[in-house]
């Protein structure tokens, strides 16, 4: 397989503060999370019925204007982006987005050509997992204590497994590392992962982190395998790991 997969995480040095954007409202606005158009109501796996009030981006004059903006209040599946990194990601496969246009204020000037996609975790992306390559633990909830390997060996295993997780305190099911089907990888330039069996992250093909780094977006990093034998792709935290059928 062609394609080499990274771990898209945002960019910590050059940018000022971090997380660059971190409140949505001025010091005399209040911000309603609890409101049915609160970014705080967006959601990993489906769009909400409303536009969300992205209000206004506030950055502070400490903060360097970069193409992906890291933010604090607006979850991570929903990336700030300048229009030349729309431009790229939207000429790649990606899973069911939607754009928003943004107000960006930046040292309480209004800054044009930023948007927020928001991108829906794959479908059913569990069904495309390669069961008798991948591992799971049973682990505590609070720290990286593996308990427990469990023998999952379909999608149904690991519906069960879950299941008899949330009747225990603080263990919860993790993935050690995990196979995704090549037809599945095929099809993808930029998808991301969330819960607790799951990385918490957005994966970037090579192909899609060329073109970036070639456009010179800034804002941005790619977190590499540290090793790479029989087929698996390690990145450097022990339940962050992709492996290519």
């Amino acid at each position: 397989m062609d394609k080499d997969f990274f771990i898209l995480d945002n960019a910590l040095k050059d940018v000022g503060d971090f997380p660059q954007h971190q409140v949505m409202s001025l010091d005399d606005e209040i911000y309603d999370y609890k409101a049915s158009n609160s970014v705080h109501k967006i959601l990993p796996n489906s769009f909400l019925d409303v536009i969300p009030n992205f209000n206004s981006i506030i950055l502070s004059s400490r903060i360097v204007l970069t193409d992906k903006i890291s933010s604090a209040p607006i979850p991570w599946y929903v990336l700030i982006v300048s229009d030349k990194l729309l431009k790229i990601l939207e000429s790649f496969n990606l899973p069911p987005y939607r754009v928003y246009r943004v107000p960006v204020l930046h040292d309480d000037k209004k800054i044009r050509g930023y948007n927020a996609i928001h991108i829906l975790q794959p479908e059913d992306f569990v069904h495309e997992i390669v069961f008798e390559q991948s591992k799971f633990w049973v682990t505590s909830l609070f720290g990286e204590e593996k308990i427990e390997e469990l023998q999952i060996n379909s999608v149904a295993e690991l519906e069960k497994a879950y299941q008899i997780s949330k009747s225990e305190n603080n263990l919860v099911i993790r993935a050690e590392y995990f196979s995704l089907r090549k037809k599945f990888l095929e099809k993808m330039d930029l998808f991301g992962l969330f819960g607790t069996a799951f990385p918490v992250k957005f994966y970037i093909s090579s192909g899609l982190r060329n073109e970036i780094e070639k456009a010179k977006c800034t804002g941005l990093r790619f977190i590499q395998r540290q090793d790479w034998e029989e087929g698996y792709m390690t990145f450097p935290r022990w339940s962050c790991v992709l492996r290519l059928e």
